[in-house]
């Protein structure tokens, strides 16, 4: 009788150990998958306060670049808009590979270009004695919707 090979038992046992390692493997891999996503809203995020903010400042300037004035319109220290305005505008970059340009919610893969925004702007007084005694500082709020980010994302950055 010929005895070269392996036995059954020898076979289920190394299966069992490829197994164990693949789970860990792939456990390993989504954490490390839901952490870039994680990072990657962060980014957005704060890349969508700081386009919001610049775009807020062109609008009370009434710098070049903004295409259309009649789209500032700041009421009482707030102006609202979507923020697909801060990607038409060039202020954020996005999606432009379909037919039209979309900001893609990393999280989800989804469009959150809809998802609108009122920016305020904050003066608070720090030294009276000063020549500009103002700190100028602005709150974000977000509108509630399906993947869009909130409030306190936006605090958050």
């Amino acid at each position: 009788m010929n005895n070269k090979g392996f036995t059954l038992i020898e076979l289920l046992a190394v299966l069992l150990l490829l197994g164990i390692v693949a789970v860990f493997s792939f456990t390993t891999v989504g954490n490390y998958l839901e952490s870039s996503k994680n990072s990657a809203y962060k980014t957005l995020v704060s890349n969508i306060k700081t386009a919001a903010i610049e775009y807020y400042e062109e609008c009370k300037f009434n710098k070049e670049g903004i295409t259309d004035p009649n789209k500032c319109k700041i009421s009482s220290k707030k102006l609202e808009f979507n923020i697909s305005e801060l990607l038409e505008l060039g202020y954020l970059s996005g999606d432009c590979s379909g037919v039209s340009c979309a900001v893609l919610n990393p999280k989800t893969n989804s469009d959150i270009g809809a998802c609108s925004i009122t920016i305020t702007e904050n003066k608070i007084t720090i030294d009276a004695t000063e020549s500009n005694p103002y700190k100028t500082t602005y709150s974000i709020t977000a509108s509630s919707g399906t993947d869009c980010p909130t409030t306190s994302d936006y605090l958050g950055v």
